[in-house]
C-alpha cells in the first residue's frame, strides 16, 4: 500500500512539472506583424519569471545557406555598419561607409529573397565623419537611425520621416555624451533597445579601447541633452550590470549587440540581458 501511494505522489509530482514546463502562454496579439511587441502572460502564476520558445521548432538546427547578393555594392566605400529593418511589409538595410562618408540604403521590397536595390543617401547634412556603427529606430510615426562617427567621436541622429524610402533625410550632431566618447575611447558601434518596462531607449556605445558607454534617451530617442544624469561610462570591462532582475552581464570586445541571454562567455559580445 506505501510503495502504490509513493508511486502515485511521484506520478502527480512528473505531471506537476509537466504541466508547469508546457504551460500554453497567452499572447497580447495572437496575429502580430513584423516589428510589433507582443507581451505574454502565463496562466500559472508560480511559473518562472524567465522564458524561451521557439516559433520554428528545431529550425536552428538545420544548415544554413548563403548567397552574394552583390559581389559591388555601389557608392560604398569601406562599409562597415549595417541595420536590417521593416517598414510595413518592405524591408530595408542602411550601410555606412567609414572612406566615403554616406549612407546607402538598401531596398529589398517585400521579401529578403528579392534582388536588392541600392540608394546613395550621400552624408546627410555632410555631419558624417568616417561613421560606423549604426541602428535604424521607430518612435512615433518616425524613423532615425543613430549613427557612431568614429571620426569625430560622436554620435549622429538622422531623421528619416515616416518612411523608409525618404530620399532626403536630414541629420543633427549629438555630440560626445558629455565627454564619454573621445579620442582616447573611439567609439566604434553602439546597439539601442526600448525598455518596455520603463517606457526609455538606451544606446550601448563599444568604444574600441576600453569601455562601454550607457546613454538614456528618456522616453524620446529625440532627446538631446547628454549629462552626467542620463550617460554612464563603465570603466574598463568586462563587468556585470544587474537592474530590475533582468538587465545584466555586460562586456565588449569592439562590437556592441544586446542579448538576451543567461550565459557567460569568455569572448562575447556586448552582452545586456
Amino acid at each position: 500500500m506505501l510503495k502504490s501511494l509513493k508511486l502515485i505522489a511521484f506520478l502527480l509530482i512528473l505531471f506537476k512539472c509537466y504541466s508547469l514546463s508546457f504551460a500554453q502562454l497567452n499572447p497580447s496579439n495572437s496575429n502580430p506583424c513584423a516589428g510589433e511587441n507582443v507581451g505574454f502572460t502565463s496562466p500559472d502564476i508560480n511559473a518562472s519569471y524567465f522564458y524561451e520558445w521557439d516559433f520554428c521548432g528545431g529550425d536552428f538546427l538545420e544548415t544554413p545557406t548563403a548567397g552574394v547578393l552583390s559581389a559591388d555594392i555601389p557608392n560604398t566605400t569601406r562599409p562597415e555598419g549595417m541595420d536590417m529593418v521593416t517598414d510595413g511589409t518592405n524591408w530595408y538595410g542602411f550601410i555606412t561607409n567609414r572612406v566615403s562618408n554616406n549612407i546607402v540604403r538598401v531596398s529589398f521590397g517585400n521579401s529578403l529573397d528579392n534582388a536588392p536595390t541600392y540608394t546613395n543617401l550621400g552624408n546627410v547634412s555632410s555631419l558624417l565623419n568616417a561613421p560606423i556603427g549604426i541602428k535604424i529606430i521607430k518612435d512615433g510615426l518616425n524613423w532615425y537611425g543613430i549613427v557612431v562617427n568614429f571620426g569625430a567621436n560622436a554620435l549622429v541622429r538622422v531623421d528619416l520621416g515616416n518612411n523608409l524610402s525618404n530620399n532626403s533625410p536630414t541629420a543633427i550632431n549629438l555630440g560626445s555624451m558629455n565627454g564619454a566618447l573621445n579620442a582616447s575611447n573611439r567609439p566604434v558601434h553602439l546597439d539601442v533597445v526600448y525598455d518596455n518596462s520603463n517606457g526609455n531607449y538606451y544606446a550601448a556605445i563599444a568604444n574600441s579601447n576600453t569601455n562601454l558607454v550607457i546613454v538614456n534617451f528618456g522616453n524620446t530617442i529625440t532627446n538631446t541633452t547628454f549629462d552626467g544624469t542620463n550617460v554612464v561610462s563603465t570603466g574598463n570591462l568586462p563587468e556585470r550590470y544587474y537592474a530590475d532582475e533582468r538587465w545584466h552581464k555586460l562586456v565588449w570586445n569592439s562590437h556592441c549587440q544586446w542579448w538576451r541571454g543567461s550565459h557567460w562567455n569568455a569572448y562575447p559580445y556586448c552582452i545586456w540581458q
